[in-house]
C-alpha cells in the first residue's frame, strides 16, 4: 500500500487490449459412478490462451472486462477400476475440451508501468468421458457442458507504449454435472465435477 502515492495519472492500462499465452493447468475432476466407485482423476495440460478486452481507468484504480478462450484440451487423466468381484476391469477417463470464459478485473496501476489486478468470472467448458472395456472390447463416450465460476489475481508490466506482459493464476470451479450411460443394454448414472488450476503466462497490446 506504500506504492500507492506513486501511481501515475497518466491513461495507461486503458482502452481496449488484446492478450496471447501459455497456460499450464492442473485438472481434477471428481467421478461417481454410483454401485460402483468413486475417484478423483487429475492431470496437467499446456495450453494456448487468446483474449480481448476493455479497461476503465479511475484515477489510481481500473476495471477491465475481458473475455478468453482456451486452445485445445485440458486433461483430467483417467483411473482403471475393476467391476466388483469380476474379471471385468475398464478404464475411464475424463477431460475438458471448447474452454471460454469472461472475467471482471478490478485493479490497481501503482505507475506507468506496472498495475496488479483481481481476476472474477464465468466459465463454460465441455466434459468429454470415454469408458474403454478391454475385457468386453467395446467403448463408451459422451460428452456434457460445464457452467462454472473463476477466482484469480494477475500482474502486467509494460514493455513499451502499447506492449505488455503479463502473468495471471487463477482456480475455476465447475457445477456437478450428471450423465446418463447406456453400457451393455444397462443405465448408469454417473457424476462429474471438475476443477482446474490455471497459470498464464504471455503478452498484450493495449491501444
Amino acid at each position: 500500500m506504500t506504492l500507492i502515492p506513486l501511481v501515475a495519472t497518466a491513461d495507461d492500462f486503458q482502452g481496449t487490449f488484446v492478450e496471447i499465452g501459455l497456460s499450464g493447468s492442473k485438472t481434477e475432476t471428481d467421478v461417481d459412478f454410483p454401485n460402483w466407485f468413486q475417484v478423483s482423476i487429475e492431470d496437467t495440460s499446456v495450453n494456448g490462451t487468446l483474449a480481448a478486452g476493455y479497461a476503465r481507468r479511475f484515477g489510481r484504480f481500473f476495471v477491465a472486462g475481458r473475455l478468453y478462450h482456451t486452445i485445445g484440451e485440458q486433461e483430467s487423466g483417467q483411473t482403471t477400476q475393476r467391476y466388483h468381484d469380476t474379471a471385468e476391469v475398464s478404464t475411464l477417463s475424463f477431460e475438458l475440451d471448447n474452454r471460454w470464459g469472461i472475467e471482471l478485473q478490478p485493479g490497481i496501476v501503482f505507475n506507468k508501468a506496472t498495475c496488479v489486478y483481481l481476476s472474477l468470472g464465468y466459465a463454460r467448458a465441455t466434459g468429454k468421458w470415454e469408458l474403454d472395456r478391454p475385457y468386453y472390447q467395446d467403448r463408451y463416450s459422451d460428452q456434457l457442458d460445464f457452467d462454472g465460476c473463476s477466482l484469480g489475481a494477475g500482474i502486467k508490466q509494460k514493455v513499451t507504449a502499447h506492449l505488455y506482459g503479463f502473468v495471471q493464476v487463477e482456480k475455476t470451479w465447475y457445477q456437478e454435472k450428471s450423465t446418463v450411460a447406456l453400457i451393455a443394454e444397462s443405465s448408469f448414472v454417473d457424476d462429474y465435477k471438475p476443477s482446474t488450476l490455471t497459470a498464464t503466462m504471455g503478452i498484450g497490446w493495449q491501444f
